[in-house]
């Protein structure tokens, strides 16, 4: 798909593979395979801060991303991870929902197929439907429901944008999940310095479930991945274990009477 998000993905990507000298990146979509390259083009040539590919190889083609001898024309099972941009000249949101759904299944009847799908929808209400006809394959995204979230969050605390920012792109550090396992039998607070060059916040279980800093006495098992915050994925591993972690006492936690909070909405 294509829609106002492709351009930031496509740079994000490119952050993504500086490391590696630049990957390659498919389009497939409805519009005009020349009109998507002018866009790219036109974004990479500005002189306000232009989109920089770093290496990344970016390739369009235009057809139904619905139908799966198009899918087969771009290698889809080639792919390490697919985006499905939800269509942005869609007034009604389920509308839009119901074409991802059909993207998944779409996807999902392709044989021999190992990429993890990102789906984005357009209502938080639809993104059980993915979750039922595709749960082991697809994860949904549900921008307008995140992007209000992390605005009220912002709003409340001057400066999170900043912070929000720097974490969630591929400039600087970002968090990488890896199993290690020279680390199974620990306790977290064990491994929290058995990384020079990362910092562990969180486990992912063999359920799938995220646990962000999670307690010390938490063991890591067979198959568990650490979460870290890291500068690049092939930066960081496990060290000798000859630093050891201190818990120092934890002050005591003050509790302060809630009051009223005034806000105002600009546009609706």
């Amino acid at each position: 798909g294509w829609n106002d998000k492709s351009l930031a993905i496509i740079q994000q990507l490119a952050f993504a593979n500086e490391s590696e000298g630049g990957g390659s990146v498919v389009v497939l979509a409805e519009e005009e395979k020349a009109d998507m390259e002018q866009a790219l083009r036109a974004a990479v040539e500005s002189k306000d801060g232009g989109l920089d590919l770093k290496g990344t190889v970016v390739i369009f083609r235009s057809g139904n991303p619905l139908l799966e001898h198009e899918l087969h024309k771009v290698s889809v099972k080639t792919a390490r991870a697919i985006i499905a941009l939800s269509p942005d000249d869609m007034n009604d949101p389920d509308e839009a929902d119901s074409r991802m759904v059909r993207q998944v299944l779409s996807l999902k009847g392709i044989e021999g197929m190992i990429a993890h799908v990102v789906v984005e929808m357009q209502d938080v209400d639809n993104r059980e439907l993915v979750n039922m006809v595709a749960p082991e394959i697809a994860e949904v995204i549900v921008a307008h429901d995140i992007i209000g979230r992390l605005m009220i969050q912002c709003a409340r605390q001057p400066g999170l944008a900043y912070v929000l920012e720097n974490l969630m792109g591929f400039e600087g550090s970002e968090f990488y999940l890896e199993s290690w396992p020279t680390l199974n039998g620990l306790k977290f607070g064990e491994i929290i310095c058995r990384f020079d060059d990362a910092v562990p916040i969180g486990v992912k279980d063999n359920e799938g479930k995220i646990w962000l800093n999670p307690e010390d006495e938490m063991e890591i098992k067979e198959g568990f991945e650490i979460l870290v915050l890291a500068e690049d994925n092939d930066s960081y591993t496990v060290n000798e274990g000859k630093y050891k972690g201190f818990v120092g006492q934890m002050p005591e936690k003050s509790k302060k009477a809630a009051s009223k909070e005034k806000m105002l909405f600009c546009g609706w």
